[in-house]
């Protein structure tokens, strides 16, 4: 019987493969990471957008507020386009969302590219926000820009202006529904909008 001594170390080949197993595992957590960071940044960037959905539909709830953002627009067919949601808080106005305007902080900015009113039928209109994902245009690994659409319903009496044009002459807020079914649960109409 051969007796081979005692050995120290590991040799060459077994170096090669340990070394060789902890590049593959390396690649790989760096890889899941990245992921993980890019999932994070996309979910906070849906997480602003569904925040401005619901502030916006706050607005368009209030009836001076929809009004200011709508009246003498006109949403049939292709609709018309809207520069801003205006806020009135009772007593002053500002243009709360912009085209163009920029909302979110760090990796969650995101983008206003187009807002359009449209699609009216039996007194309900869509506003359709288009948001990109991010502040820029650059083009996510050859696909193109990122962008979102979103669509708020939002319940719009219609008038005819001076020049026989249909525009949205003003807004039918969760108040007033409330009202005109109490009011025609007494027996009571409410065209004018105003008396039950």
């Amino acid at each position: 019987m051969k007796n081979l001594g005692k050995e120290n170390g590991f040799t060459l080949i077994e170096l090669m493969i340990s070394v060789g197993l902890l590049g593959i595992i390396s690649v790989s957590v760096l890889q899941l990471s990245y992921n993980a960071h890019r999932v994070s940044k996309m979910t906070s960037k849906n997480v602003e957008i569904q925040r401005t959905l619901t502030e916006m539909k706050l607005i368009l709830n209030n009836d001076k507020s929809c009004e200011l953002t709508l009246k003498d627009k006109n949403p049939q067919g292709k609709g018309e386009s809207l520069p801003s949601i205006i806020y009135f808080d009772g007593s002053k106005q500002e243009e709360k969302f912009k085209v163009n305007g920029i909302y979110g902080e760090g990796n969650a900015k995101i983008k206003i590219k187009e807002m359009r009113i449209s699609g009216y039928e039996n007194g309900q209109s869509i506003l359709e926000i288009k948001f990109l994902m991010g502040v820029n245009e650059k083009t996510i690994k050859g696909i193109g820009p990122k962008t979102r659409l979103r669509k708020i319903s939002v319940n719009t009496n219609m008038g005819v202006d001076d020049k026989g044009n249909i525009k949205i002459k003003n807004c039918v807020t969760e108040k007033d529904n409330f009202l005109f079914g109490s009011c025609q649960m007494i027996g009571g109409n409410f065209s004018d909008e105003k008396n039950c």
